[in-house]
C-alpha cells in the first residue's frame, strides 16, 4: 500500500541573483569529443543545435547524458521541439529563474570505440519562444556561432553515476532541476482530410484554385502567383508562398515559410513544429489476361472484372459500371468520354498495376445519381500519370509512386494522393463536400470513421424503435440532410433492418457525397468480456457471458468489425495492443469511432444495466503488477519512480478523425498509466485522445503520472461529455491539467469530482483543469483540493470559453498565483457557484505565507455565487458556505454522491434558495431534483436533511395509515408457525418506510431492498442480515420518494415481526419478516449504494 499525501505544494520564493562565475574545466580521462552546429545560423528567433558525440578512444561507453545550456531572456520560457533524436530521449530542465539546460538522455546505448552518436549529421531540436520573438543566442553557455560543425567542450557529457567524461560544466549547482515539456505532435490525420497531398512535394502553380480540405506534402510545398488555396496549408518540410498568393486557412510547418510580396494568410502560422503525416495506403493488383480495346468513335460498356491491358482510343466512349475493375493498363487517349453507370450508393473502383493515363480532353460524365467520390482510380505505376489538358475529371485518383500531374485548364473535382502532385497553372481543382463525423444514439457502427468510407453499418438491441443522428461537415459552406431532415434526425426503425442515407453539399459546386448507414437489429448485439471466463481461450469469441473474451481488446476489436457494443464485467484489465512493437510501454486500450464499451457488468446480466461497480472494472496500466508496493504518491523516491518505469504510456487511446463524437466509454477505473516518454509519450497518462471528442461516463482516473500535460486525460478536441466522473490524485510533473488538458473543441462537465491532481511544474497551470481556445459547460461539479506551482490551483483557462453552474471550489490551491479559477484572455460567466478559501501563492499574496484567491484574472462575470471576500455581482454573498464536514470532501466512504459527501450544505448554510433559477440544472450533483426548498441552492448540491427525513423509520399500518414509532416490540416466544399470522395482524407487526432522495436513479427504481443485522448489546453480530424488499409508494412533503415493506392498501409487500425467540430468525413466510432482537440490541442498516 502506498500513502496518499494531500498536502498543498509548498510556496516558492522568487529570488534574483546577479553573479558572474567561471565554468570549471573538469578534464577527463574519457576519449569523447562533442561537436555542434547551428542549423538555424541565419534566423533571429530559433536556435537549431545540431549535436553529435564521437568516441576517439578504444573502450565502449555507455549509458550517458550530455547536457546543452542556455539562458532565457527576462520573463520568457523556451520551448523545444524535437526534430531527430534517434537514440536518446530529450527534456529541458529550467536551473533558476532564467537558466535552462537541454538534456540528452542515451539510457540503454552503447558508443563503440571509433562511433558517433547518433550519426554525421546529429541530433536536431529546435529552440525558440512562444511568440517567436528573438532569441539571444550568444548569451547561452554551450552555444558556437558556426553553421558548419566545430568541437563544443561546453556541452558536458555525465556518467548516470555522475562523472564528468567530457568538456565544462556551467556550474549551476542545481541538483533538482523542474522538467519543462517538450513539444510534440500526436497521431498523423487521415490521408482523407487532404484534397492534395504529395508524399515528396505538392507545387500549385499560377492561378491555380483549390478547394475544400487541407492542401500539402510531407516533404516542400509551393503555391504559385495569384494562387487561392481554401483551406488549410500543411507541409512537414519547408513552404513558399509566390506574389499575391491566397491561403484561406492556417499553416502548419515542419520547417519555415517563405513568402514574397502581398501574400494573404486569413488564419495562423505556424512554423519548425514536429510534425507527423499520413501514410498513403498501398494495394498489391492482380490483373487478368484479357485486353480490352475500343477503336475510334466506338462504345463499350465494359463489366466490372479482371483485365489485361484497357485501351480507349480518340473519341470513343467507355462506360463503367459499379463494381471493382483490376487491370494491367488503363490508357484513354485524347477526346474520350468516360460514362459512369452509377448511383450515389454505388462505388466504382480501377485498380491498376502498370499505368494510368488520361488524355487532353478527357471529359466524365455520369449517367447515374453517382457523385464524385464514387469513383475511385488506384495504380502502382512508377511512371508519371497526367490527367491530360483540357479535361474534366471526376473521383479520388491514388499513385503512390509516381507523380501526379494536373495539366493547364484541366477541372477536377475529387481527391489527388501521390508521391508528388504538381498542378499546373490555371487549373481548378474542387474536394467534393464530406462529412467530418456523424454520430448515432445507440453509438455503434463499424468500420471506423473516414471520410473517405461511404458505407457503415451498426448492430442494435431488437426493441430498439428509433435511432437519432447527427451529422457534422468538413466544411463550413456545406450543409448534412438525412433522409431529407436536417441534423439532428429520428430514424424510424423497421424490424430487421433499416437501410437510410446522410447527403453532404455545399454551394462552392464542387458536387457532394453519399453516406449509407444500414441499422440491423439483433438480439446479440453486445460482444462480451470477461477477466474471470470459464471459457477456454479456444472457446472465448464474446458471443455470451460464458464465451466471454478474457482480453478487452480481443472484444473492442470484435465490436469494431461487427459494429455491436462491449459488456465488460468487473476485473482488471490491462493493455495488450501495442502501438509500437519494439516497445512494450506502448500497449493500450485502442478505442476508434462507432465503439461504445460499458464496464461495471457483474457478468450475467441480460440487459444493457450493469449490476456492478466502476470502482472494480479496472483499466491498468500497471503491466507487471508492482504500483502497490509503492511508499507514497506522487512517486518521489528513486525507487518509486523506478518502479513506475515499466507501466505503458497511455492505459486508452481514443484515435479518430477530426472532432469525432461517436465514441463512449462508460464505467471504468482507469489507473497506473505512466507517461514519462517524449512528445506525445508524456502526456495523456490515464487517457490520450488527439483528434476524437469522446463521451465519458461513470469513470474513474486515479493515480495516472505525466512528464508533461493531462495526466488523467488529454483530449486535443475536448471531450463531448464528461459525466458522474472522478479525476482523483492524477499527477503532471511538469505540465498543466493534471486531471483534464483540453486545447479546443466545446465540452461538457456535469456532476464530476476533480480531487486532489497535482500540476507540479514550475510553470505548470491548472491543478485540476487547463482549456486552450476551448467552450466548456459545468455544472453540478465539485473541485477540491486540487493544486499546481504557478497559476490556477483549480483550473486555468487560456482563450477559452466557460459557463459555469452550481458548481463547488474549495480548498484548491497554488504556489505563486491563483488558487481557484484564473482567465487569461477567455470568457468566464459563474453562476450559482461556491468559491471559497481557495489559496493563492505568494506573487498573488504580495509575498505573504497565502491568502484566498478564488478568482484572478479578466473575463469573469459572477452572480448569485459565494466567493471569499465576496465579487461584484448581482446576488453574490461572502459568508462562510458552512459545509457538513469540509476536512473530509468525499466523505467516510471515501466515495463521492453519497449521502454523507462532506460538502453538502449544512442546514443553516447562508446557500440555502440563494440561487437563480435561471440557466440552473434541473438536478443536482446527486440527481436530487431542484429546488427541495424555497429556492435553488448555490454549489453543487441540493440540501437534503436525510437524518429528520428518516427519524421514524418503523411504524404500523392503521387502517391503511403508517403511525411511526420506534418502539419495537418484541414477541418473546413463537411457538407454531401459525402464529406469525397472529402477530402480523397485532399491534406487534412494524412496516419499514425510507425517505429516499429524490433523483433520476430512484424515479426509475420502483423497488429498492434494505439489509437489516441484529447487533448484541457490545457490537457483536447476533443473526444473520435479512433481506427487505421496499415498494416506492409516493413522495413526502418535502419531496423525497417513500419505500416501504407494505403498501398502505396492503396488497404488496410484508410486515416485520421482532422475536427474543432466535430460532425463528429468518423464518420463510409470506406474511411477515421475522427478525431477532437481543435484549438491549441494536438493529444495523445497509442500503446499497448502486441502489441510488
Amino acid at each position: 500500500m502506498y500513502m496518499i499525501q494531500r498536502k498543498h505544494l509548498p510556496i516558492l520564493k522568487v529570488i534574483f541573483l546577479l553573479f558572474i562565475a567561471m565554468p570549471q574545466m573538469v578534464h577527463s580521462a574519457t576519449s569523447l569529443k562533442v561537436y555542434m552546429k547551428d542549423e538555424g545560423y541565419g534566423e533571429t528567433n530559433i536556435i537549431k543545435p545540431r549535436i553529435y558525440i564521437q568516441n576517439t578512444g578504444t573502450e565502449s561507453v555507455s549509458d550517458f547524458v550530455c547536457y546543452y545550456y542556455l539562458t532565457a531572456d527576462s520573463g520568457k520560457i523556451p520551448i523545444v521541439e524535437t526534430y531527430y533524436i534517434p537514440y536518446s530521449t530529450v527534456t529541458l530542465e529550467r536551473l533558476d529563474s532564467g537558466s535552462y539546460r537541454v538534456k540528452y538522455n542515451f539510457s540503454g546505448y552503447t558508443l563503440k570505440a571509433g562511433s558517433v552518436v547518433p550519426d554525421a549529421n546529429g541530433n536536431a531540436i529546435g529552440i525558440h519562444y512562444s511568440d517567436w520573438s528573438t532569441i539571444n543566442k550568444v548569451n547561452d553557455f554551450s552555444y558556437i556561432a558556426s553553421s558548419t560543425f566545430i568541437e563544443d567542450t561546453k556541452i558536458p557529457v555525465y556518467s548516470f553515476s555522475g562523472t564528468l567524461l567530457y568538456g565544462s560544466d556551467a556550474g549551476t549547482g542545481n541538483t533538482n532541476p523542474a522538467v519543462i515539456p517538450v513539444v510534440s505532435v500526436g497521431d498523423p490525420p487521415l490521408v482523407s482530410q487532404y484534397v492534395i497531398y504529395g508524399i515528396d512535394q505538392c507545387i500549385i502553380s499560377d492561378r491555380d484554385t483549390i478547394r475544400g480540405g487541407m492542401t500539402g506534402s510531407k516533404g516542400y510545398t509551393e503555391v504559385g502567383c495569384d494562387a487561392i488555396i481554401n483551406g488549410n496549408l500543411s507541409s512537414s518540410g519547408n513552404a513558399f508562398l509566390r506574389e499575391r498568393a491566397t491561403i484561406n486557412g492556417s499553416i502548419i510547418l515542419g520547417g519555415t515559410l517563405t513568402q514574397q510580396n502581398q501574400v494573404t494568410i486569413t488564419g495562423t502560422i505556424t512554423q519548425n513544429s514536429s510534425l507527423v503525416y499520413p501514410v498513403i495506403s498501398t494495394n498489391t493488383v492482380v490483373a487478368g489476361t484479357q485486353d480490352i480495346t475500343v477503336q475510334n468513335n466506338n462504345s463499350l460498356l465494359l463489366n466490372p472484372g479482371s483485365y489485361g491491358n484497357v485501351h480507349v482510343y480518340a473519341n470513343a466512349t467507355l462506360t463503367l459500371g459499379k463494381g471493382t475493375y483490376n487491370v494491367s493498363s488503363f490508357v484513354l487517349e485524347p477526346g474520350v468520354t468516360l460514362i459512369i453507370a452509377a448511383n450515389k450508393s454505388d462505388i466504382v473502383q480501377v485498380n491498376v498495376s502498370n499505368l494510368l493515363s488520361f488524355g487532353d480532353r478527357t471529359i466524365m460524365q455520369f449517367s447515374g445519381t453517382a457523385w464524385a467520390l464514387n469513383v475511385r482510380f488506384y495504380s502502382n505505376q512508377t511512371s508519371q500519370f497526367r490527367t491530360g489538358t483540357d479535361s474534366r475529371i471526376y473521383g479520388m485518383i491514388t499513385v503512390p509512386y509516381a507523380e501526379i500531374d494536373v495539366p493547364s485548364r484541366t477541372a477536377f473535382v475529387g481527391e489527388l494522393y501521390g508521391k508528388q502532385v504538381r498542378v499546373e497553372p490555371d487549373v481548378t481543382i474542387c474536394r467534393p463536400a464530406v462529412l467530418m463525423d456523424f454520430w448515432l444514439s445507440e453509438w455503434t457502427y463499424t468500420p471506423a470513421f473516414d471520410p473517405n468510407v461511404l458505407s457503415y453499418s451498426s448492430v442494435v438491441s431488437t426493441d430498439a424503435t428509433q435511432v437519432t443522428v447527427t451529422a457534422t461537415c468538413a466544411d463550413a459552406d456545406a450543409t448534412a440532410t438525412i433522409e431529407g431532415q436536417s441534423s439532428p434526425a429520428t430514424i424510424t426503425l423497421g424490424n430487421a433492418e433499416t437501410l437510410f442515407g446522410i447527403d453532404v453539399s455545399n454551394n462552392s459546386q464542387c458536387g457532394g457525397t453519399h453516406y449509407n448507414v444500414n441499422v440491423k437489429k439483433q438480439p446479440d448485439f453486445m460482444v462480451y468480456v470477461n477477466d474471470n471466463s470459464p471459457a477456454s481461450a479456444s472457446q472465448c469469441d464474446g458471443t455470451s457471458w460464458y464465451k466471454a473474451y478474457k482480453d478487452l481488446q480481443k472484444g473492442i476489436d470484435s465490436a469494431a468489425k461487427s459494429g455491436k457494443e462491449v459488456w465488460v464485467a468487473e476485473g482488471i484489465y490491462k493493455p495488450t495492443r501495442k502501438t509500437d512493437t519494439s516497445d512494450s510501454r506502448s500497449a493500450t486500450f485502442y478505442i476508434q469511432p462507432g465503439e461504445e464499451i460499458i464496464g461495471g457488468f457483474l457478468g450475467a446480466e441480460t440487459t444493457a444495466d450493469p449490476l456492478g461497480s466502476a470502482y472494480n472494472t479496472i483499466l491498468s496500466g500497471d503491466i507487471p503488477g508492482n504500483d502497490t508496493l509503492l511508499t507514497a504518491w506522487p512517486p518521489v523516491k528513486d525507487t518509486d519512480l523506478t518502479r513506475i518505469k515499466d507501466n505503458v504510456y497511455h492505459v486508452v487511446t481514443i484515435n479518430g478523425s477530426q472532432a469525432t463524437t461517436s465514441i463512449e466509454l462508460q464505467g471504468f477505473k482507469i489507473t497506473g498509466g505512466v507517461a514519462d516518454g517524449d512528445g506525445s509519450k508524456g502526456i495523456g497518462a490515464g487517457l490520450y485522445s488527439v483528434r476524437s471528442s469522446p463521451t465519458i461516463i461513470l469513470c474513474v482516473f486515479d493515480h495516472n503520472y505525466s512528464l508533461s500535460n493531462g495526466a488523467g486525460v488529454y483530449s486535443g478536441v475536448g471531450p463531448a461529455l464528461v459525466k458522474n466522473c472522478l479525476f482523483r490524485l492524477n499527477y503532471s510533473k511538469a505540465g498543466s491539467g493534471a486531471g483534464l488538458f483540453a486545447t479546443s473543441g466545446k465540452s461538457t462537465v456535469n456532476a464530476s469530482v476533480f480531487d486532489g491532481n497535482i500540476a507540479a511544474g514550475t510553470s505548470s497551470n491548472g491543478g485540476a483543469i487547463y482549456l486552450k481556445h476551448t467552450t466548456l459547460t459545468m455544472v453540478n461539479s465539485v473541485l477540491t483540493g486540487n493544486s499546481c506551482v504557478n497559476d490556477g490551483g483549480a483550473m486555468y483557462c487560456d482563450s477559452a470559453t466557460a459557463a459555469i453552474t452550481n458548481c463547488t471550489f474549495y480548498a484548491n490551491s497554488a504556489s505563486m498565483l491563483g488558487g481557484g479559477i484564473t482567465s487569461i484572455g477567455s470568457t468566464v460567466a459563474i453562476i450559482n457557484t461556491i468559491l471559497w478559501h481557495d489559496n493563492g501563492g505568494s506573487v498573488s499574496c504580495n509575498g505573504s505565507s497565502g491568502c484566498f484567491v478564488d478568482l484572478k484574472g479578466t473575463g469573469f462575470s459572477v452572480s448569485y455565487s459565494c466567493v471569499t471576500g465576496g465579487y461584484t455581482g448581482t446576488g453574490n454573498i461572502s459568508g462562510d458556505p458552512l459545509f457538513r464536514t469540509p476536512a473530509n470532501p468525499a466523505g467516510d466512504n471515501g466515495k463521492y454522491g453519497s449521502d454523507d459527501d462532506g460538502l453538502q450544505l449544512s442546514s443553516t448554510s447562508p446557500c440555502l434558495d440563494k440561487g437563480t433559477t435561471i440557466n440552473a440544472p434541473e438536478e443536482d450533483i446527486m440527481s436530487t431534483e431542484k429546488p427541495t426548498g424555497d429556492g435553488i441552492e448555490m454549489g453543487a448540491y441540493e440540501y437534503v436533511n436525510v437524518a429528520e427525513s428518516n427519524t421514524l423509520p418503523f411504524g404500523r399500518l392503521v387502517n391503511g395509515e403508517f403511525i411511526g414509532t420506534n418502539d419495537l416490540d418484541r414477541i418473546m416466544q413463537i411457538i407454531h408457525p401459525f402464529e406469525i399470522l397472529h402477530y402480523s395482524k397485532s399491534k406487534c407487526h412494524r412496516v419499514l418506510r425510507l425517505h429516499v432522495t429524490n433523483k433520476k436513479e430512484t424515479r426509475n427504481a420502483s423497488e429498492m431492498t434494505a439489509y437489516i443485522t441484529p447487533v448484541n448489546a457490545d457490537g457483536s453480530t447476533a443473526a444473520s442480515e435479512i433481506a427487505v424488499r421496499l415498494k416506492k409508494i409516493g413522495k413526502d412533503d418535502n419531496g423525497q420518494l417513500l419505500f416501504q415493506s407494505m403498501t398502505s392498501d396492503y396488497s404488496w409487500g410484508k410486515k416485520i415481526l421482532f422475536t427474543a425467540d432466535k430460532y425463528w430468525h429468518g423464518c420463510k413466510n409470506s406474511l411477515a419478516y421475522v427478525i431477532y432482537l437481543p435484549v438491549d440490541g441494536k438493529l444495523n442498516f445497509r442500503i446499497p449504494h448502486d441502489q441510488f
